[in-house]
């Protein structure tokens, strides 16, 4: 197998095991909360433009902040394990196509994102000025030209040119924004395109003066920048599925509800409902579903401004939260032989819906004053009073008959 096969290899592996649990992630929840936040954010975007007549200096100084943080996005994919250090090394310049290879693709995600970036800023040069065409190339153009710098310096750390130093995401986000600003300063004078050009030849240029210097690639650098990489990624995703691939100490995102689980103990609650407690705020699939359910349950609470729709709206959703929570009774994580050995299965549904009622209450108290802080809408804080009453009925009148008769089915 020669490095472009093993390249190959390695990066089919990799992508087996994120789309694994990526398909996990793109649940019917996170689809809709994406759906309803990305037109909510649409719409207020859309409305805002219409107030723009004229670009003035603070607001492009804004916006060149904003996309200075694009060509900062994404690192070099070389995929390299540990073991590389040892049967890799050896080969020298046989991992040059390898290397190669990692960085083309490399550049995928940074094209796609500048590209994302350039439209969503587009509408505002159009509306001041009327014309889309340059400001694009200006604007894709120099997103393009700084990721070159980034790729560069990432490139030569890589090939040991270049001495590792935590400051230089920071000399680089500093030059994005002075890059930015002087040439979007210039829109929509054909100027603009100019310095656009002049900073691509420029990349270019010391891109391959870089190149022509001696490779003595820095293996533990490009293990450790690589293991960082993938961990990152399944930290994201690990906020709504469990991954096996996340090293514990990173899972930082389950670890920090920890203030209000390290309060319980089995002494002081019973023990099945500290297992509930602590599955439901240690468990990525409960926690992100939760703050899924409310991000959904508010934006959806804008499709209409009377009080009373708002409220069934709510309503609705409040009772969709409680079939979500609805599994947590049979987690694997809730259950133990010892725990099944001492107590009363009557006496575990009391607990088990307990729990839940307390975190339906909980999201009922977070949606009821978000929606009045945001629609400045006093009515809507009777959900105060009716949520945990309607949470109460259902989960008391509905779902608990309906699990115990599932259990004497069995």
């Amino acid at each position: 197998m020669n490095s472009n096969q093993l390249w190959g290899s390695r990066f089919k592996t990799y992508q087996k095991k994120v789309m694994k649990y990526a398909k996990y992630m793109m649940n019917d929840h996170f689809m809709i909360v994406v759906f309803f936040l990305f037109g909510f954010l649409l719409f207020q975007y859309s409305t805002w433009l219409k107030t723009i007549r004229i670009l003035e200096w603070p607001l492009i100084l804004l916006i060149s902040l904003l996309l200075a943080i694009f060509p900062l996005f994404g690192e070099i994919a070389t995929y390299v394990e540990e073991a590389d250090l040892h049967f890799l090394s050896v080969i020298g310049e046989d991992f040059k196509p390898y290397f190669k290879r990692a960085i083309r693709y490399s550049w995928i995600f940074p094209l796609v994102m500048n590209f994302i970036a350039t439209i969503f800023v587009l509408p505002i040069f159009m509306q001041a000025y009327g014309n889309g065409m340059i400001p694009f190339i200006a604007i894709f153009g120099t997103l393009l030209s700084l990721k070159g710098f980034h790729f560069m310096i990432q490139k030569s750390i890589f090939e040991g040119k270049l001495p590792k130093n935590s400051y230089y995401n920071m000399a680089l986000y500093l030059v994005n924004s002075i890059c930015l600003f002087g040439i979007l300063s210039f829109i929509p004078k054909v100027f603009s395109l100019s310095l656009t050009q002049v900073l691509a030849v420029l990349a270019i240029g010391l891109y391959r003066f870089a190149s022509a210097k001696t490779v003595n690639f820095s293996w533990n650098e490009m293990i450790q920048k690589e293991q960082v990489r993938q961990q990152r990624i399944f930290r994201v995703i690990a906020l709504f599925v469990d991954v096996p691939f996340l090293k514990k100490h990173q899972a930082k995102r389950n670890q920090s509800l920890d203030i209000f689980v390290g309060k319980l103990t089995p002494n002081r609650i019973h023990p099945y409902r500290y297992l509930l407690v602590r599955t439901a705020l240690r468990s990525s699939n409960y926690t992100s579903v939760l703050l899924q359910m409310i991000i959904a349950t508010v934006l959806l609470s804008f499709a209409s401004s009377v009080w009373y729709w708002i409220m069934a709206i709510q309503s609705m959703m409040m009772l969709v939260i409680c079939f979500q929570f609805a599994s947590l009774y049979k987690h694997p994580k809730a259950h133990s032989i010892y725990i099944h050995s001492l107590y009363d299965p009557k006496e575990m549904m009391d607990d088990f819906i307990g729990v839940v009622l307390q975190l339906v209450i909980g999201a009922g108290l977070m949606i009821s004053l978000i929606t009045a802080l945001v629609s400045r809408n006093a009515f809507v804080l009777v959900g105060l009073l009716w949520y945990p009453v309607l949470s109460a009925a259902f989960l008391y009148g509905y779902l608990k008959p309906r699990l115990n008769r599932k259990k004497k089915r069995r």
